[in-house]
């Protein structure tokens, strides 16, 4: 079980389908530690979301407005029983889609997008991935992306900047922003 760390639902457990490997409270503390000026007011986009957990941590800290992805069911009943439990349904929009898919067709753009694909996905796929999740990105965003630290991940300075990285154990998130245009 997790938990949701600060905010307006500090100490509320959130339930996790079996199929989910979440954030840890430890990394999640450190990203939000790392964002927690920028999370007030925001529209957060969380991307392969299992849980809930970062949407719903966003959402606890100040967020304006989620909207969740995720493609399987039970993660999707964990999903609506968790922002159930913290009275967060007008505040956040759950969308039953495949990340990829989602990402190809053009949308709504937002001001942090959590990017967390399943460890197992090719690396090619996860940069195609943070190449479409950039063009869902504002201008002056913030994407964070987690991957096996053993990982090599770039991009071009064209498309976005990796701003910051940081290793957690078989982790390693990267904090991405948009490429400005000459």
């Amino acid at each position: 079980m997790i938990r949701v760390i600060a905010g307006k639902f500090k100490g509320k457990k959130l339930l996790v389908p079996k199929s989910a490997k979440p954030i840890t409270d430890r990394i999640k503390t450190s990203i939000f530690d790392l964002i927690k000026e920028y999370v007030e007011g925001v529209n957060v986009l969380d991307l392969f979301a299992g849980s809930g957990n970062f949407a719903i941590e966003a959402l606890s800290r100040g967020a304006k407005k989620a909207v969740i992805v995720e493609n399987d069911p039970e993660a999707l009943g964990c999903i609506r029983t968790n922002l159930d439990k913290c009275n967060l349904k007008l505040q956040a929009d759950v969308i039953k889609a495949d990340a990829l898919n989602y990402l190809k067709i053009p949308k709504a753009t937002f001001d942090i997008i959590m990017l967390d694909p399943p460890f197992p996905i090719p690396v090619e796929n996860k940069i195609r991935l943070l190449r479409l999740a950039l063009k869902h990105l504002n201008n002056n965003g913030l994407l964070i992306f987690r991957y096996p630290a053993h990982e090599n991940i770039k991009i071009k300075d064209s498309e976005g900047i990796i701003i910051y990285t940081k290793k957690y154990g078989i982790s390693q998130v990267a904090f991405v922003t948009k490429a400005t245009k000459a």
